[in-house]
């Protein structure tokens, strides 16, 4: 909003991108554990060999090599039981990496593999960018699931809470668009089509349905009925998840004018919840103002505050409280008195760190009319 005087301009909302890793070359979506970590990889042109090919970033957005030798790595899954499955477009394998770092191969013969997604049943989907999907079970047989146009670049896979595939990528057409495939009956239909490239969620030029404007580049919601809207603007957006707290996870690529890579990872902040601890403000004598102070800054951020709790010197409750509330939300601030320090101890092993390297890392952030920028 932009204020002169008695005047002010229309309000727009709008979240905050903060970039937790660069130096990266991702493909596709990034891939984030029940705890938090996020995987993303180093991919590299096509037959390069490079030191990491896939990194882990914990929750305080410490970025660490994870798996080593792989050549392009491209599309990144986890499984219900935690195990990391990787495709590689160089040699048409799919491995599997436990969350010690040891890998092994769990299928071969997946075409130039790109984008990789479970269902509900533990099958896993592997996109052929050369225009097939294939359907893998639990006892590694592979099927031909569904046949579409091939990508030149590569396929992104997500399964929707509806149960339906849901796969893009850029094609020779000037029409790419979203497919929407049948688990069941196997058939395919689209439900959104741009102009231009596709890669994750990027195109280009002229408008569409509920008014947007195909020119800006970025993340694009759609709605279930199939009204697009942007979300999220940025160049160069190649894949996205969302972490257990509903935060937005982005993967960028772009090449600078040196012609170098310059590709980061970026964390957009959903929602924030307060925690007042102290038994004190439990009391009639003693009033909460502190939430009042963070919510009207977060507000201030484009950042909603969805709950508040006031917790007393109670350290079980605490750290309970503190646990309920990162499974939920993207920040999660204390405030107030700290009590004896045995009273703290759980719940600041619990979240201080993230929070403090979350305030460590924030950027101003950079406000743009509809939507925030990568």
């Amino acid at each position: 909003m932009i204020e002169s005087g008695k005047q002010a301009s229309e309000a727009w909302a709008c979240d905050i991108g903060v970039p937790i890793a660069d130096n990266l070359h991702p493909v596709g979506n990034p891939a984030i554990d029940a705890l938090g970590n996020i995987y993303t990889t180093f991919s590299g042109s096509r037959g390069q060999k490079v030191p990491v090919a896939v990194f882990k970033i914990d929750l305080n957005f410490s970025m660490k090599p994870f798996l080593n030798d792989l050549m392009n790595a491209t599309g990144l899954a986890l499984d219900a039981e935690g195990l990391l499955y990787i495709s590689s477009r160089y040699d048409g394998f799919i491995y599997q990496a436990a969350p010690s770092g040891n890998m092994t191969v769990y299928v071969e013969g997946m075409g130039v593999a790109t984008g990789i997604a479970f269902d509900r049943q533990r099958n896993l989907y592997v996109g052929d960018r050369s225009g097939t999907i294939f359907k893998i079970n639990p006892e590694r047989q592979v099927f031909v699931f569904a046949t579409i146009e091939p990508s030149i670049a590569a396929y992104h896979l997500a399964f929707g809470p509806d149960g339906y595939l849901y796969v893009t990528g850029p094609t020779t057409s000037s029409f790419d668009c979203v497919y929407r495939v049948s688990i069941t009956a196997r058939w395919k239909c689209s439900i959104a089509a741009w102009a231009g490239r596709r890669a994750g969620f990027r195109r280009k030029r002229q408008p569409v349905r509920g008014g947007f404007d195909r020119r800006r580049k970025g993340v694009v919601r759609v709605t279930p009925e199939h009204e697009a809207e942007l979300f999220v603007s940025g160049p160069g957006i190649v894949g996205l998840a969302f972490a257990p707290s509903r935060a937005l996870v982005v993967s960028t690529t772009m090449r600078s004018t040196a012609s170098t890579l310059a590709s980061r990872v970026c964390l957009f902040l959903m929602n924030a919840e307060i925690i007042a601890a102290g038994s004190e403000l439990l009391t009639a004598e003693r009033v909460d103002t502190n939430s009042l102070y963070l919510t009207a800054e977060l507000n201030n951020l484009g950042v909603e505050v969805t709950a508040k709790a006031v917790i007393g010197d109670d350290r079980d409750a605490l750290a309970e409280a503190v646990r309920a509330a990162l499974s939920r939300s993207a920040i999660v601030i204390l405030s107030g008195g700290l009590g004896r320090p045995k009273t703290m101890s759980r719940a600041k092993r619990w979240h201080w760190r993230s929070i403090a390297s979350w305030s460590s890392t924030r950027k101003s952030p950079r406000r743009s009319k509809r939507a925030s920028r990568v």
